[in-house]
C-alpha cells in the first residue's frame, strides 16, 4: 500500500498530541481541531501561520485523536506518491496535509490535490491543511484549487510570545522533573535560539547535562552547554 510507503512518521511523533500543546494564544484553534478529531465527517479546516507557530504538531495531534487518520508531509510528498496517487488518501476518515501550498505550481500535482479534494467531499472524510501564508493568499494555476482549499474554517496560529515560551519550558521540565529557577529559565530565554522547538531540543539537553554530571540546573551549567555547542551565543 501507498500509505506503507509515506514518511508519516506518526510513531516517532508521539510527543506530538493536544495535551503537551502550549495553546497560548490559540485556544480556538486547539478546540477546533480537537472536536473536529472526534467527529471529521464532512469537516474541514485550514491552519495558517509562521513556522515556528507549531501546526505541524497540530496536524499530528489531531491525527492521533482520530483513529485511522493520515497525515501527508506536502513539503517532502514528491518522495513517496505520485501527483496521480493521492486521491488513494480519500478512503481515509480524516487526511491531514502539512505545508500544502508546497503542492501548488506543477500541474500534474496541482490536478492531483484537486482530485483528491473532489474525493475527499465525496466520502464526506474530513481535512485539515496547513500552510504558512494562508491559501486566500495563495495563487495556484488553477483556479478552482484555491476555493475548494478554503471551502472549510480557517485558523491562524499564533508563535508563542516569550511569556507563554516562559511557561512552556517551566511545564516541561517539571514533566521530566526537572527544577529549573526564574534566573536560569530567563538566562536560556536571553541566550537559547528563539525556536520554540529548539528551546524545547535545548532543555531536553540541559536536562541530560544535569543526569550525566549529577549537578543541577544552574545558569553556569546552561552557559557551558552554550559555549561548548553555540561558541557565539555567549
Amino acid at each position: 500500500m501507498i500509505t506503507a510507503q509515506l514518511p508519516l512518521e506518526l510513531d516517532a511523533n508521539r510527543s506530538q498530541r493536544f495535551e503537551n500543546f502550549w495553546s497560548g494564544a490559540n485556544g480556538t484553534a486547539v478546540a477546533a481541531l480537537h472536536a473536529l478529531a472526534h467527529e471529521p465527517a464532512g469537516r474541514w479546516l485550514e491552519l495558517s501561520g509562521p513556522g515556528d507557530a507549531g501546526k505541524s504538531h497540530l496536524l499530528r495531534a489531531t491525527a492521533r485523536a482520530c483513529q485511522g487518520a493520515v497525515v501527508l508531509p506536502g513539503a517532502s510528498l514528491a518522495e513517496s506518491v505520485a501527483p496521480e496517487e493521492l486521491v488513494e488518501f480519500a478512503t481515509a476518515p480524516l487526511l491531514c496535509i502539512d505545508d500544502v501550498d508546497s503542492l501548488f505550481g506543477p500541474q500534474a500535482w496541482e490536478q492531483g490535490l484537486f482530485r483528491l479534494l473532489v474525493a475527499l467531499q465525496q466520502s464526506r472524510s474530513g481535512l485539515v491543511v496547513a500552510s504558512r501564508t494562508g491559501l486566500r493568499n495563495c495563487r495556484p494555476a488553477l483556479p478552482d484549487l484555491a476555493s475548494r482549499l478554503t471551502w472549510g474554517e480557517s485558523h491562524r496560529v499564533a508563535a508563542l510570545d516569550d511569556e507563554d515560551k516562559a511557561a512552556l519550558l517551566r511545564a516541561r521540565s517539571t514533566e521530566i522533573g526537572l527544577k529549573l529557577d526564574s534566573r536560569t529559565l530567563d538566562y536560556m530565554l536571553s541566550r537559547l535560539p528563539r525556536s520554540t522547538g529548539e528551546l524545547l531540543a535545548w532543555l531536553d539537553r540541559i536536562a541530560a547535562a544535569s543526569l550525566a554530571a549529577h549537578r543541577r540546573v544552574t545558569v553556569p551549567l546552561v552557559r557551558s552547554l552554550i559555549s561548548e555547542q553555540v561558541p557565539s551565543a555567549g
